[in-house]
């Protein structure tokens, strides 16, 4: 089993998708439906307009923290925006420090 998920947005709908799969071993692909349930599609098969949970943008970023918060922040977007940071503070307290000693 290989589970994934996709956010689509449809210019007809008013909220983006959250579509979370599960492409079996044995062929054919599980869903997850509009109403929590799952369903399986064969290949080949159009799932109905039904599939994955409608969200508002704002709802798609407090599952992304909390799935972040659930791992550790270990999604590699998260790391990386901490070692930015790191390396933010520490080029900061470098210009601190050379801006400093020009004073004096």
């Amino acid at each position: 089993m290989t589970y994934g998920a996709e956010v689509h947005h449809h210019y007809t709908e008013r909220h983006p998708r959250l579509i979370i799969y599960n492409r079996r071993f044995e062929g054919g692909t599980e869903l997850l439906m509009e109403d929590g349930t799952w369903s399986t599609f064969g290949e080949g098969v159009l799932p109905p307009n039904t599939v994955g949970l409608p969200m508002p943008d704002e709802a798609l970023e407090a599952v992304y923290r909390a799935i972040a918060a659930h791992l550790g922040n270990t999604l590699p977007s998260v790391a990386e925006v901490a070692v930015l940071r790191e390396a933010l503070a520490k080029e900061q307290a470098r210009v601190d420090d050379v801006l400093g000693r020009a004073r004096i």
